[in-house]
């Protein structure tokens, strides 16, 4: 089923993004452990809330691309809305599913220490190693990107390959925040996790 024929069910879809990624994964850990984890709506002007705000600025251009694709056949037809090349809706769903799934599990995984954002005076007081942890240093932004990259294969456009690419590069930039900052936390221990768990693919380079 392609994103024109049910447009309706991709959007519906795509909005577990922002359900499991922020409000709704907030809710449960709220029920969880009684505090909030969104740590990124506090005021400040870090390196990695700037960072955090470009990433909101590409997410929304992909996002507005996307309900573009599927509500408008001007756009589909358009030099940077027409699709560039079919992929199996099979392997794009399957792609976005995965990525979904992963995203939600590495989130459970981490238990009271998931945050949203970054917060020095609200951190937590152990670095993470376990489970999904102890193959990738970062699966929550593994997953996020991958569920980002499936839907962005239901209708691969110059314009929304080109959003997806720099909402990874914004991901990126996160990542480099954060471990300048759990490398002053952390110090030996952290550079010792570094050294043996790959930053995003597990038998990638460290």
């Amino acid at each position: 089923m392609t994103l024109e024929e049910a447009p309706g069910l991709h959007l519906a879809f795509a909005s577990l993004h922002l359900v499991v990624g922020h409000f709704g994964s907030a809710a449960v850990h709220w029920i969880r452990f009684r505090r909030s984890p969104l740590v990124l709506y506090r005021r400040g002007s870090s390196s990695h809330q700037r960072v955090t705000r470009f990433v909101s600025v590409a997410s929304l251009g992909w996002a507005a691309t996307l309900i573009a694709s599927a509500t408008s056949s001007g756009f589909r037809a358009s030099l940077p809305g027409h699709s560039l090349f079919v992929v199996s809706p099979l392997i794009s769903w399957s792609i976005a599913v995965l990525g979904l799934a992963l995203m939600a599990a590495s989130q459970a995984s981490m238990g009271a220490a998931f945050r949203v954002g970054q917060d020095p005076r609200d951190a937590p007081s152990e670095l993470r190693r376990g489970g999904l942890h102890a193959l990738t240093r970062n699966p929550i932004y593994v997953g996020s990107w991958t569920f980002l990259a499936g839907m962005t294969l239901w209708h691969p456009s110059a314009l929304l390959l080109a959003l997806c690419g720099l909402v990874g590069l914004g991901i990126h930039g996160l990542v480099l925040a954060e471990e300048a900052f759990l490398r002053e936390r952390f110090g030996a221990t952290y550079a010792d996790y570094c050294a043996r768990t790959p930053r995003y693919l597990p038998g990638a380079r460290r």
